[in-house]
């Protein structure tokens, strides 16, 4: 009689101790190849448990869906105020740190495609002036002019994505207050 008193208050207390701290856990598995997999189930091979609560402490709303078609309430909360390193303070950092790298990307582009141009015009210029050095010659510019060619697609990818970068750090500071 005891013994059943004692386990209907374990599972009491179990039932509420799940209630009052909800969270679900997320295995998080590496597969084989190093690709890492986020899923719900136990993980086959290497991976570890990771258990998520929700932000605000309270579980989420049911939706209408789950909760056999009633209407779903939630607690409306108004979004927080952003504080001095909110989510604003970071991407504009994030946007200052890509525009200095890819700044320093497109400098660094441009130094080595220019190494590479210089070996190439010394390797053509020490061609000898007979049938297979003109074929030499004639296959060193080709080079040239893909090495070129790559350098230069490679130079406006990084100038549009400083552009971009740029364009939103511009409304970012635009629109503060």
């Amino acid at each position: 009689m005891q013994e059943r008193a004692t386990m209907k208050r374990t599972t009491t207390l179990l039932v509420l101790a799940l209630a009052c701290a909800p969270a679900w856990a997320i295995n998080k598995c590496t597969l084989p190849g190093g690709k890492v997999v986020f899923q719900d189930l136990p993980c086959a091979g290497a991976g570890e448990e990771i258990t998520v609560r929700p932000a605000s402490g309270t579980a989420p709303a049911v939706p209408a869906s789950a909760s056999g078609g009633g209407v779903a309430t939630a607690d409306v909360q108004p979004k927080p105020k952003e504080g001095v390193f909110g989510d604003a303070w970071r991407r504009r950092h994030e946007l200052e740190r890509t525009i200095k790298d890819s700044r320093a990307q497109m400098a660094n582009n441009e130094a080595q495609c220019h190494f590479k141009q210089q070996q190439l015009q010394a390797r053509q210029q020490g061609a000898n002036n007979n049938l297979a050095g003109a074929t030499y010659r004639q296959s060193l510019a080709a080079e040239m002019q893909a090495n070129a060619t790559l350098c230069e697609t490679r130079s406006r990818e990084l100038q549009r994505l400083v552009d971009r970068s740029q364009k939103e750090l511009d409304a970012m500071n635009a629109s503060k207050p």
